[in-house]
């Protein structure tokens, strides 16, 4: 039986020589930390997204905790989806404030316009808008012009939505702040962990730069602020900058796989794909379906795993179902039904930019088996 992995990243060739030129070259000069690698991946990545700023740190949820301690609204509320991977949420714990799950729309991954303007009460101080898989709302202009008349920051969890635009402005410029993940999954990654916040505020960027390394102010060496370890090494960032440049090779690839998948999916009865907003490009993270009421999902990734060698996953579990949030009394309560049936229902498959048509046709075959 051939195996389908779930994901492979793909570095090129030209992308691992330059790398490894690149790294050569750090070693020998004896600076790790912020040289010239740290400043070209920050000033590529800002054009990349349109901002004119970019601040590297070692992880998104870093640049969630930055951006959310700049804003220094402690002890209020963040509205956010329970549909995001936890550290969202952790997030805003870990800065002194209290997450308020936000639901999703039916049928789609996107948080509900209705139920933000129901939540967004006087003790509510920000909305964290999660691209989930890459795709953007299609209430995003409702959702800006509801924050900035209600003096509600709006940060862009956009660490699945690098190359993800609407009407031509990139996510991670449409908000107050956008916030990134190099993880070694994603579409540009700095081979283990890393981040980056991007902003057109610049008290932000100074902010974040000084919160990175101790909160020192590199000028006069003076501490201003609570800080830490926060930044991105020299090496990290130059494989982050030699992966970037196969950004859009990498997208177009996605977007091909994608368009298999779509077209084949569309005629299956028991399960429907997830689509784009209209005048939206999701540079789509994942690949996955919702399946229907009835299938038991956990026996279907156990046979497509066991009977074809297809690695599958639920995309996440909600937040507020999780372990932890609920051995805290404020989440046992919390119901979200639309969350709860969407994600329990999502199945994520093999989706990677170097994924084989064979591939693709091997998992298409099998769910064909099992669910067409």
């Amino acid at each position: 039986m051939k195996k389908v992995p779930f994901f492979r990243q793909k570095f090129t060739d030209e992308n691992i020589s330059n790398i490894l030129t690149d790294v050569e070259g750090i070693l020998k000069s004896g600076q790790l930390i912020f040289n010239k690698n740290v400043k070209k991946f920050e000033d590529a990545f800002a054009k990349e997204i349109g901002v004119k700023f970019a601040v590297s740190v070692n992880s998104c949820t870093t640049a969630l905790m930055i951006c959310l301690e700049y804003f220094n609204r402690r002890k209020l509320k963040v509205l956010l989806p329970s549909a995001t991977f936890i550290t969202t949420a952790n997030s805003v714990l870990f800065t002194g404030a209290e997450p308020v799950f936000v639901d999703i729309q039916e049928g789609t991954l996107l948080l509900d316009f209705d139920d933000i303007k129901k939540k967004a009460g006087n003790d509510v101080s920000g909305l964290i808008l999660v691209h989930l898989l890459g795709f953007m709302n299609k209430d995003m202009e409702k959702i800006r012009d509801f924050c900035s008349n209600n003096d509600l920051f709006l940060i862009e969890d956009a660490a699945h939505a690098i190359g993800t635009s609407l009407n031509g402005v990139k996510a991670g410029a449409l908000g107050d702040a956008g916030c990134f993940s190099f993880y070694a999954t994603k579409h540009v990654s700095t081979g283990g962990a890393g981040g980056m916040i991007t902003t057109n505020d610049e008290d932000l960027c100074e902010f974040a730069r000084k919160k990175r390394i101790f909160g020192k102010d590199s000028a006069t060496g003076v501490i201003e602020y609570f800080g830490n370890d926060w930044f991105l090494d020299e090496i990290r960032a130059s494989i982050g900058y030699s992966h970037l440049s196969f950004l859009k090779e990498n997208l177009s690839l996605r977007e091909k796989s994608a368009k298999k998948y779509d077209a084949a999916f569309r005629d299956f009865k028991n399960l429907k794909i997830f689509e784009s907003t209209e005048g939206s490009t999701a540079s789509l993270y994942q690949y996955a379906v919702l399946l229907s009421e009835g299938i038991d999902r956990s026996l279907l990734m156990k046979r497509l795993s066991q009977e074809h060698g297809i690695d599958t996953k639920p995309i996440y579990d909600p937040c507020h179902l999780e372990t932890i949030y609920q051995s805290l009394p404020a989440y046992k309560n919390v119901s979200l039904p639309v969350t709860e049936d969407i994600l329990n229902r999502s199945l994520a498959i093999p989706f990677f930019p170097g994924i084989s048509g064979e591939e693709i046709e091997t998992v298409l075959d099998a769910m064909r088996q099992e669910v067409g």
